[in-house]
């Protein structure tokens, strides 16, 4: 779950844009480059640029994407000027309807996706931090419970030799001691036992997840 991945881009022919590591497991901002006389249209995962990139899935091993673009071709305006002082406004009204249109609609869909991206990579996260608590967990619990199991074999190495030398009948008092430190080993083997299941459990979610978001 602490792998590493290296996201490299192909601008093809726009600004240089440099490679990004990203941890496995979590989603990738990609950057919007820029080429003059075109318009960016997305990344892509081949260089024919048939496989679009979806940035709202995680990336499990390298990767280098290409961008894609179109030509630059603005639409024609309204050839109807009586209605404006000069040519002038009518440029200037077009582009700016053009434009809060356009921001609109991209700002809607930016909005969405990076949401989306937002709580994937969150979720994500939560699953990370838990499972490195879990495992500092697991290495506490686990070393309690070996502590506790070298006292009982060491208890009941004495009470077998103080049985053995004056029978059962004197010895009451470390047989009740023996007992006392069995069950504090089974208290610590069961505080282990549940730290391994979360973390099973964990393990889970997270391949549920992985596999959803191939």
């Amino acid at each position: 779950m602490n792998k590493e991945v290296i996201v490299k881009f192909e601008s093809n022919g726009g600004n240089n844009i440099s490679q990004v590591v990203v941890k496995y497991g979590f989603l990738i901002q990609v950057p919007e480059p820029v080429k003059l006389g075109y318009n960016f249209v997305c990344w892509c995962k081949d260089e024919n640029l048939k496989n679009e990139f979806d940035p709202n899935k995680i990336i499990e091993c390298d990767i280098t994407l290409y961008a894609k673009w179109t030509k630059y071709a603005p639409k024609k305006f309204i050839n109807d000027i009586s209605s404006y002082s000069n040519f002038s406004n009518v440029v200037k009204d077009y582009h700016r309807n053009q434009n809060n249109n356009r921001i609109s609609e991209e700002e809607q869909a930016k909005n969405k996706r990076e949401k989306a991206r937002l709580d994937k990579s969150n979720y994500v996260k939560k699953l990370n931090d838990e499972y490195d608590g879990l495992l500092k967990e697991k290495e506490i619990t686990q070393s309690i419970l070996e502590k506790k199991k070298k006292e009982t074999e060491k208890i009941k190495s004495k009470m077998n030799k103080k049985i053995k030398r004056s029978g059962e009948a004197k010895a009451k008092k470390i047989i009740f001691e023996y007992n006392e430190i069995f069950k504090k080993e089974e208290e610590a083997k069961t505080k282990y036992d549940d730290v391994i299941s979360k973390i099973d459990i964990l393990e889970s979610k997270y391949e549920e997840f992985a596999s959803k978001n191939r």
